[in-house]
């Protein structure tokens, strides 16, 4: 049992493997199209709408389906499926179970392929879009499906349903479509000398098979000759593939029972079949008969043509003539859409060149719903699939340190590309002002000078000329129109003062925001007159001793008068 578990284990690890490297299937990629019939008709093989059909005859199953609803959602891989109806046949021929559905220009929209159920009734058709509709809305289109009747599930000469349903529950959303024909039957033939019809080659796609009913009533003919020509360019008999037989018919036409036949080796050895050297006609001699024949032989065929052709039947005293055509029962379909547009914006410096990132475009569509749009670092943004209309164009969000442009565009998406619209963006502007602040006692030493010069620098670099500040500007000056941001960044201004006055240090404070200051500090060096806060040196000076006398005098009296102080305090302890 061990054993036998570790055996199951490997084949389940290897199917595993497998399963991870075997090709998805094709509808597997995309998604369930949701897509409704609009129109289920049969037409015959002309493409005409009929009401009543043969048992036996070849026709179309002709519908129109819709998958619009999904707006410019429909990518290549996408799919959806149509189950056929299972009292109708699909023949096996590749040109009817593989077939494009194309636009008016001949581009492959999608590929349908016919998958019968068992006996080749019913089945499924499964329809993959291609890359050919991408950018495209409104897409619909036709199909035409090569079919016959199961003989076994319908009613002779009486109304019958036939029915289509797309997409099962598969999507949640499911489509059926039904339609009605008379199916006739067999009917009495009372009287028939020829008839000619041309039907598939179960073979080949480029050869047609051509039967005749001879002589069905079993009239006299006198040297009976059947001559037949094509009119199709380039198309020939099949010199190998002539049968000729001597039979009973029923009273509905159908062969009961074979009385003689004859090879195409043997029609020619007997001198009954003459080909024409071109190939395009023949004859065949019956000679004097009152017998009925069938007769079969193939052309070739040009898949996609229409091939004629035309038997004479003739006697000495009667002629009779029938003319057949041919036209290979080929599925095929069209699919087709309104091509989408998109719109591209670059949005870009008042320079013209440097692309700008970030900047947020409000886009209104033609039915007022909005989306946005953000420029990537390329400065460039490009919207999804739109459908045709007038949209507007609005800035929303301008780009780091760049002003907001409120121009409001108009774009026209026609289908053709892209709507494209450059959009400049002005830089943010910024001042940067600088003042001159002094410490020095108010120039207590008299060495300020009359002005300074004042450097701007961004991110390091200089800007500009250093400018001069001094008593006819205030000490201030303000530098103006100055970019806020350089590649994305925020601008670093600082102010640095060239050449600091001898006997001052400088010191900067503030910032870009609030405005620099430079403050210039000098620490006096000449004693302060108490009097004046001026030097001593400084002084008035007079011409006269007068004043000097008077001084003299009062420090005298100055110091005798602390000496008498003195001498009293001093007698005061003795005691």
């Amino acid at each position: 049992m061990v054993r036998w578990g570790l055996r199951l284990l490997t084949v389940l690890v290897f199917a595993l493997g497998m399963g991870v490297l075997m090709p998805i299937p094709a509808h597997a990629a995309g998604k369930v199209v949701d897509t409704t019939i609009t129109s289920l008709k049969i037409q015959n093989l002309e493409h005409q709408d009929v009401d009543s059909v043969f048992h036996t005859s070849t026709f179309y199953l002709a519908m129109d389906w819709d998958a619009s609803s999904h707006g410019t959602d429909v990518h290549a891989g996408d799919y959806f499926d149509v189950t056929l109806p299972d009292n109708m046949r699909f023949p096996s021929d590749t040109t009817a179970r593989e077939f494009d559905l194309t636009d008016t220009q001949g581009n492959v929209v999608a590929h349908a392929t016919v998958d019968p159920g068992a006996g080749d009734t019913g089945g499924t058709v499964h329809v993959v879009f291609s890359d050919a509709v991408e950018n495209r809305y409104n897409v619909k289109g036709t199909m035409h499906l090569a079919s016959r009747f199961d003989e076994t599930k319908v009613k002779m000469d009486s109304p019958n349903t036939f029915t289509v349903t797309v997409n099962g529950e598969v999507s949640g959303h499911s489509t059926t479509a039904q339609t009605g024909v008379v199916v006739t039957g067999s009917q009495p033939i009372t009287e028939e000398h020829l008839a000619k019809w041309g039907v598939d080659s179960t073979d080949n796609p480029n050869q047609a098979t051509w039967q005749a009913r001879i002589n069905l009533s079993k009239s006299p003919l006198q040297n009976g000759t059947i001559t037949d020509s094509l009119d199709g360019q380039n198309q020939t008999y099949v010199a190998d593939s002539f049968s000729l037989r001597k039979v009973n018919y029923s009273q509905y036409g159908d062969v009961t029972d074979t009385l003689q036949s004859w090879t195409s080796d043997e029609l020619v050895a007997d001198g009954m079949l003459q080909m024409a050297p071109d190939g395009k006609s023949f004859t065949l001699s019956l000679g004097d008969t009152s017998d009925a024949y069938f007769l079969q032989y193939s052309t070739t065929y040009t898949p996609g043509m229409t091939l004629h052709n035309r038997m004479t039947l003739t006697g000495d005293t009667r002629t009779y003539t029938s003319t057949a055509s041919h036209h290979l029962a080929a599925s095929g379909g069209t699919g087709d859409g309104e091509h989408t547009g998109v719109i591209r914006i670059t949005k870009v410096d008042e320079d013209g060149t440097t692309p700008l990132a970030g900047a947020v475009f409000t886009v209104t569509s033609p039915d007022g719903s909005t989306f946005d749009l953000t420029t990537g670092a390329d400065g460039t943004v490009t919207s999804g699939a739109l459908r045709q209309g007038t949209y507007t164009v609005r800035e929303k969000i301008a780009p780091a340190g760049y002003e907001l442009n409120d121009q409001e565009y108009t774009l026209t998406v026609d289908g053709t590309g892209a709507a494209v619209q450059t959009v400049v963006d002005r830089p943010i502007r910024t001042s940067v002002t600088v003042t001159k602040a002094w410490d020095d006692a108010n120039d207590q030493d008299g060495i300020r000078p009359d002005s300074v010069l004042v450097q701007l620098y961004a991110n390091g670099q200089p800007v500009g000329d250093p400018v001069t500040l001094g008593a006819d500007n205030q000490w201030t000056h303000t530098w103006t129109d100055l970019l806020q941001r350089e590649d994305g960044s925020d601008i670093a201004y600082t102010v640095q003062e060239v050449g600091t006055p001898e006997g001052y240090t400088a010191t900067v404070s503030g910032d870009a925001t609030t405005g620099f200051t430079i403050t210039n500090a000098h620490t006096p060096t000449t004693p302060v007159s108490p009097a004046s806060g001026r030097p001593s040196d400084n002084l008035p000076q007079t011409s006269d001793d007068s004043g000097r006398i008077m001084t003299i005098a009062a420090i005298a009296a100055l110091a005798a008068t602390g000496c008498i102080a003195l001498a009293a305090l001093l007698r005061r302890r003795e005691q």
